[in-house]
């Protein structure tokens, strides 16, 4: 499993069974300027929701192991981030909330990116056994194959 989709199916799980620890964890202000809670119904729902897709996400990326879905998981995240920043701006009410959840959703968008070029590129050549395919890195200098030097 890779660790983005575990992060985000550790994540939503916590989000879905604990919709309330944002509230202990990000401050949010009312309009009059004093404290107040987020976790009134609605957004107590819309956290669960939020945890939901996590954690669907998160089974699905290890569930699917396709190059294709780190580069999709990314999308997703990267728009979820962008409808935050949104919400961050319009709803002052809730723009610590939503800026801590764009910023999740950043992270996780860069560490799927960085999977998408990992999986891209293939495995770092210096990482290859020393006789990949029969050919030695030294006789590859010199011209000739380790079965003809036998």
């Amino acid at each position: 499993m890779r660790t983005a989709a575990a992060a985000r199916l550790a994540l939503g799980v916590t989000l879905v069974v604990r919709p309330d620890l944002p509230k202990k964890t990000v401050s949010t202000r009312s309009r009059e300027h004093r404290r107040g809670s987020i976790a009134d119904s609605r957004t107590r729902r819309l956290i669960q929701a939020l945890g939901a897709r996590y954690v669907l996400q998160g089974l699905a990326g290890a569930i699917v192991r396709r190059r294709w879905v780190p580069a999709a998981d990314a999308t997703v995240d990267l728009v979820h981030a962008a409808s935050m920043v949104t919400l961050a701006h319009f709803i002052p009410a809730h723009r610590r909330l939503a800026t801590t959840s764009a910023a999740a959703a950043f992270l996780f968008t860069v560490a799927d990116l960085r999977a998408t070029v990992h999986l891209t590129r293939g495995p770092d050549p210096e990482h290859r056994p020393p006789h990949h395919q029969g050919l030695s890195s030294a006789h590859l200098i010199e011209g000739t194959s380790t079965h003809e030097q036998h």
